[in-house]
């Protein structure tokens, strides 16, 4: 993981940033339960699935009724 944060020059997880990390996810995870949790990413993401399949519907039916006019 902190392979990716070669751009972001030298972070350093001090213990500090840790007790910052772990406070802000339980302060967002709140009292949901990993089932819970998991219910809502799978929500989000068939969302964004959809969105996108119907995305490319649009794209594809306005290039057909263009090459029509």
């Amino acid at each position: 993981m902190t392979a990716w944060w070669k751009v972001l020059g030298q972070p350093v997880l001090t213990p500090e940033v840790q007790k910052k990390l772990i406070d802000s996810v339980h302060a967002e995870v709140g009292s949901r339960s990993i089932d819970e949790l998991t219910a809502e990413r799978d929500e989000i993401l068939l969302g964004l699935i959809e969105l996108r399949t119907k995305g490319a519907k649009t794209l594809a039916a306005s290039k057909a009724s263009a090459r029509v006019a």
